[in-house]
């Protein structure tokens, strides 16, 4: 029998060939000017009508000029979600699918609190597949909107969820957690491997940060006393090259830490231990 862990991957990868590279799948048959026959042939599950079939013809030919169609697509699949995207919000990416496997194998219950929410997904992914409850902050209202929006859409309003608008690291909330999450900038604004579609789509305040990308992490290390139970665990995205410079830092503050590989091998999580 399947664990839950196995059924969710298996829920994303099918997700992952319906949505945004399925779209790919089909300009590639149409580029090789492949029958409406061969087209269904090749791909029944998708059922695509007269209309639907005319609708991807345009957005091949639109593709094939270099048109990016990720928000004209409009939503994307994160865990076993669909989740509404916008131009000014962070689109999620699958690495961080590693932070909520992380909570859902340690956790069940108990309450989190995320830092920048973006889209909601993280959260959303949490409270879909667990009884726990989270809270959320995110200083781009276009954010919150949209968290609010992905959480009607995936009928979880009734999933314990508050979520609000708070810059950071000034925000209160009630009582402390069982633990931090956060996806934060942290890239280096000179970084040579940033791929050109991040540096075009994904809203700035997302992405970088100062000090070489450490800063959003120094200033969590220095405040999550502030919401974080004693004992409670601070679980954080990190880029594939800064271990070793989280590693000096968390040294001289943490006694207990892991890192942890994503599904690619790179270095993707860092979990601390208070």
């Amino acid at each position: 029998m399947a664990t839950k862990k196995q059924e969710l991957l298996s829920t994303h990868f099918r997700n992952i060939e319906t949505n945004i590279r399925v779209e790919i799948i089909k300009f590639y048959c149409l580029k090789n000017n492949l029958s409406r026959a061969k087209f269904d042939l090749l791909y029944p599950e998708l059922k695509c009508s007269e209309k639907e079939f005319s609708y991807y013809e345009k957005q091949a030919k639109l593709h094939l000029n270099g048109k990016d169609l990720t928000f004209e697509i409009g939503y994307k699949h994160f865990y076993n979600l669909k989740l509404s995207i916008v131009k000014g919000v962070f689109v999620p990416q699958f690495d961080t699918e590693t932070l909520v496997d992380y909570v859902l194998k340690n956790y069940q219950s108990g309450c989190g609190f995320e830092i920048g929410l973006g889209t909601g997904a993280i959260s959303l992914a949490i409270i879909k597949n667990s009884e726990i409850a989270m809270i959320g902050i995110d200083s781009n209202k276009k954010a919150i909107k949209l968290t609010e929006q992905n959480q009607k859409e995936n009928s979880l309003e009734t999933k314990e969820f508050s979520f609000f608008t708070s810059t950071f690291p000034k925000v209160n909330i009630e009582g402390k957690v069982d633990f931090i999450i956060s996806n934060p900038p942290y890239i280096d604004r000179d970084d040579r491997f940033l791929s050109q579609w991040v540096k075009q789509n994904q809203p700035p305040e997302a992405l970088y940060a100062k000090n070489n990308g450490l800063a959003f992490y120094e200033l969590i290390f220095a405040n999550y006393k502030k919401w974080l139970k004693p004992g409670g665990e601070i679980i954080l995205e990190i880029g594939f090259n800064q271990k070793n410079d989280l590693f000096k830092i968390i040294t001289n503050n943490f006694k207990k830490y892991n890192f942890y590989k994503d599904i690619q091998g790179h270095d993707r999580l860092l979990v601390l231990k208070t």
